[in-house]
């Protein structure tokens, strides 16, 4: 069963409020299968700055990474900010990012279940009312697939270690995981190495596309970490940013939106 990055994290926590985290691991992984890229841009007023680009459609685009797309089709500058920004729009502050676009696929594909509750809360500080809660928990599939997913993943860093002494062992290890790559930053500073002993095409990054294949690839660089900080460091700002009404200009961007 092929999860993409976001539907992963999701189904390792369900009920977690981390809709910023599930947008970050969806841009990342768009990213290292080379439908977005990186390019240099400049303007005469904020000089060099990075944009990002769609660079082919992908073949099946579930409604996360739909929304994703979106942002990044309609941004103006392009940049991580205003694609920040108009996405957090879009998704109340990426309340909505795992509720409405993320979990209802993994209920679909039988790995969550829902369950509901009434509890007592507490209204002004004086009254108590009675409303229904729900929670989601996996099922019998989504256990396994949890079981195989926290396997994999608990043995990614060794990958890093293997890469050095071991490249094909590093490039089998990585196969297993695919694009959930992204879930480990400890390897994102590596996933050109690992592209290249996979025997994967590859870019060396901003200004340069993600191949055609439909293989696991990279389009992230060496300096995938610090790209990942900027990435959550937009995400962040506009899901605490209220003034998302409008997008920014060429190459400054804008934050907007809150958590979910």
């Amino acid at each position: 069963m092929t999860l993409t990055p976001a539907e992963a994290l999701v189904l390792l926590d369900p009920n977690a409020d981390q809709g910023v985290q599930a947008a970050k691991v969806t841009f990342l992984g768009l990213l290292a299968e080379g439908v977005l890229r990186l390019e240099q841009a400049r303007s005469r007023v904020f000089g060099a700055y990075t944009q990002v680009k769609l660079a082919r459609q992908p073949a099946t685009a579930p409604p996360h990474v739909e929304a994703v797309l979106e942002a990044v089709r309609y941004s103006k500058a392009a940049t991580i900010n205003d694609i920040a920004k108009r996405l957090a729009k879009a998704t109340q502050r990426f309340a909505s990012f795992v509720p409405a676009l993320v979990r209802p696929r993994l209920v679909q594909r039988g790995l969550l279940e829902e369950r509901r509750h009434q509890e007592q809360r507490r209204t002004l500080l004086l009254f108590r009312r009675t409303v229904t809660v729900s929670t989601f928990h996996p099922t019998e599939a989504g256990r396994r697939e949890q079981a195989r997913l926290r396997t994999l993943l608990d043995e990614a860093p060794a990958i890093r270690e293997a890469l050095d002494h071991n490249p094909a062992r590093a490039a089998a290890m990585a196969a297993s995981l695919g694009v959930l790559l992204v879930l480990v930053p400890s390897l994102l500073p590596v996933l050109g190495q690992l592209a290249n002993a996979m025997g994967l095409p590859q870019t060396s990054g901003p200004g340069e596309s993600g191949g055609n294949s439909d293989d696991w690839s990279t389009s992230l660089d060496s300096s995938a970490t610090a790209f990942g900080d900027s990435l959550d460091g937009a995400l962040s700002d506009a899901a605490s940013d209220s003034g998302s009404d409008s997008d920014g200009g060429d190459g400054g961007g804008g934050d907007g939106g809150g958590g979910e």
